[in-house]
């Protein structure tokens, strides 16, 4: 694989602690051209909520970072700027560099799937990049839809009752883990435009539907007046709302068996609420013998635990790190989860980077 996302599900879960771990076992291979950029601003060495120190970003040289330019010089890794994109940012126009000498680095990169798409691609085809590295976090997680592969970081920070932890990991993790519709589905949504809803005959037929977002609560009404019981499928390409995607699922009670809820991919599905409430829409579109599942996989490869928090102590008036027990955050994720689980602090990047492939 070649471009991966690393996902924090809470600040201070362990993202760029994840993201430096790989830096450095990939830099151990000189013949590997790294990349790194990411989704908004990264690599402040202060955490602006709690004040507590923060992992910085260091690149080796031969490195390539692709960032804003109000970042350009705010390390200190010397850089040598390849290409400046059109792409625009709070931040700056979007350059992309070469690091000539060690040092940190400050990253901020496109905020939107089509401009990190853009940005990926200049760093693989003219920059050389082997591999790309985009860092990012649940809560602005929609353009990871362009990577080919995440590893989810999560950790003390988010939850620091570890049984609770696990349980919502297990949920994030099925929920992107939705399969992949059929050829038969993909040739007939594939020339449609993303501003359109498709409902998708038995003789595959499509009723288009000018509405490009399951979010507004009459739009469930609308498509009831077009999905008929010649009807065996819906393709929703852009946003979902989990009230309104239960609604239709309401709507469409009897008629689900044998239906198909096609979204563009599993991203899509996670934002629309809480973990949990969406894993129970799905048990209950599976109760009823339906479908729901995406044109564009974005597996989880593995997932990085972090035991710290911060603590804020009344008496100090400042926030202080704590950790949960590390053994039993570790057992209890493996629990939960099939996938592998690393503390990289402790674990290292070998295994990590083994399951990408280098």
């Amino acid at each position: 694989m070649r471009i991966i996302g690393v996902a924090g599900t809470a600040k201070n879960t362990g993202k760029t602690t994840t993201i430096s771990a790989l830096l450095m076992g990939l830099s151990r291979t000189p013949s590997i051209v790294v990349g790194l950029t990411s989704i908004g601003y990264d690599g402040e060495e202060i955490d602006n909520i709690t004040g507590l120190l923060k992992p910085r970003l260091f690149l080796k040289k031969g490195n390539v970072v692709a960032t804003a330019a109000s970042c350009l010089r705010v390390g200190n890794a010397e850089l040598e700027i390849l290409e400046q994109t059109n792409i625009m940012t709070p931040l700056g126009r979007i350059s992309i560099a070469k690091v000539k000498r060690d040092g940190l680095v400050v990253v901020a990169g496109p905020n939107k799937s089509q401009d990190l798409k853009i940005v990926i691609e200049i760093m693989i085809e003219k920059a050389g990049c082997d591999i790309v590295l985009v860092d990012g976090a649940l809560n602005r997680i929609v353009p990871m839809t362009v990577t080919e592969g995440l590893i989810l970081a999560t950790g003390a920070a988010r939850n620091p009752n570890v049984i609770e932890l696990a349980e919502e990991t297990r949920l994030i993790c099925s929920i992107l883990d939705r399969p992949e519709v059929g050829e038969r589905y993909k040739k007939i949504v594939k020339d449609l435009e993303l501003k359109t809803i498709a409902v998708i005959n038995n003789d595959n037929t499509v009723k288009v539907i000018r509405y490009p977002a399951l979010i507004h609560d009459d739009i469930a009404e609308v498509l009831n007046e077009h999905i008929t019981d010649k009807a065996c499928g819906i393709y929703i390409p852009a946003a979902v709302s989990q009230p309104v995607l239960n609604k239709l699922v309401e709507i469409l009670d009897n008629r689900l068996q044998g239906f198909t809820i096609i979204l563009s991919d599993p991203i899509k599905l996670l934002i629309s609420g809480q973990p949990s409430k969406i894993m129970d829409m799905i048990k209950k579109i599976e109760s009823l013998k339906g479908r729901i599942e995406v044109l564009k996989k974005v597996p989880v490869l593995a997932v990085t635990i972090n035991p710290f928090y911060p603590c804020y102590s009344f008496e100090k008036g400042l926030y202080e790190p704590a950790y949960v027990d590390e053994k039993f955050l570790k057992e209890e994720m493996k629990k939960a989860i099939s996938l592998p689980v690393f503390d990289v602090i402790k674990d290292g990047s070998e295994s990590l980077i083994k399951i990408l492939g280098f």
